[in-house]
């Protein structure tokens, strides 16, 4: 009965964490995943030594072995021109199973302006204040870059970033706000390994370090201000109940499109 309820039977089904990528133009970009397998419904095994590719659209292969937590990783090369592009990583076991999971990479010039924004303030479609929001997005988005940064899991993303697009805003990576800390090395026989360590870091002061001009962020809640504070950046708050000390205040949508991100109002 157990082999019935289980999707993939009684050899469980795999499930690959793989989240949104951003790097900047010119440079590498590192990538980790975690490979685990879901047995009688419960269970998720990590699984060891499996091997994985991974590309971005068409460009290079690179491949690498899953170890005894799961993880595997490589340092793949950018894309030259900026855009968003297409990171496919491919399993194929050692039973004949074949599966793939994709994530949306943003190569960026390191540059220009980023802008960070907690998805979960951000109004929807048909929202008061959805044009105002819609409309400061927009104009940041003509000269730098949007980023967005959420408590969803990594296995939501596709329908975040389906409902950021079909809200109107423009588009741009959904990251979590914290990473478990990690770093790619090379083995004594030259295949990349992944050191994980217990820890969490603010993927915003990772990013700060890649993109300097991500100075600059929008949020309406006290927790998201002072993760985004933390992080080095100086935060705008919107919302009439949120008061968050030495953070821009703006009391609604429509006072930070008339005001302008760059000329605050300061409680």
């Amino acid at each position: 009965m157990l082999c019935v309820l289980t999707a993939g039977g009684c050899g469980g089904s795999y499930n690959m964490l793989l989240g949104d990528q951003v790097a900047a133009a010119g440079k590498d970009v590192p990538v980790v995943v975690r490979l685990r397998r879901t047995d009688f419904i419960f269970i998720n095994m990590a699984m060891e030594k499996q091997p994985l590719r991974f590309r971005i659209d068409n460009g290079p292969e690179r491949a690498a072995f899953t170890d005894k937590q799961g993880y595997a990783g490589v340092s793949l090369p950018a894309p030259a021109k900026p855009g968003s592009y297409l990171l496919k990583v491919d399993l194929s076991d050692f039973e004949g199973e074949e599966v793939r999971e994709q994530a949306h990479v943003y190569i960026w010039e390191a540059s220009k302006p980023v802008l960070a924004v907690e998805l979960e303030c951000l109004p929807k479609s048909g929202q008061a204040e959805h044009e105002a929001a819609k409309a400061v997005l927009a104009k940041f988005a003509r000269t730098g870059y949007v980023l967005y940064v959420t408590r969803s899991t990594i296995s939501e993303q596709e329908m975040v970033h389906a409902r950021v697009t079909s809200n109107g805003y423009p588009d741009g990576p959904v990251l979590l706000w914290q990473r478990q800390r990690w770093r790619l090395t090379t083995s004594d026989s030259g295949m990349p390994t992944v050191e994980v360590e217990d820890r969490m870091i603010s993927q915003l002061a990772t990013l700060k370090g890649q993109f300097p001009k991500l100075q600059r962020g929008i949020c309406g809640s006290e927790a998201a201000a002072m993760s985004m504070m933390e992080a080095g950046l100086s935060p705008a708050v919107v919302g009439k109940d949120v008061l968050i000390y030495n953070a821009t205040y703006y009391p609604t949508w429509t006072d930070l499109q008339t005001q302008g991100l760059h000329d605050p109002i300061v409680r």
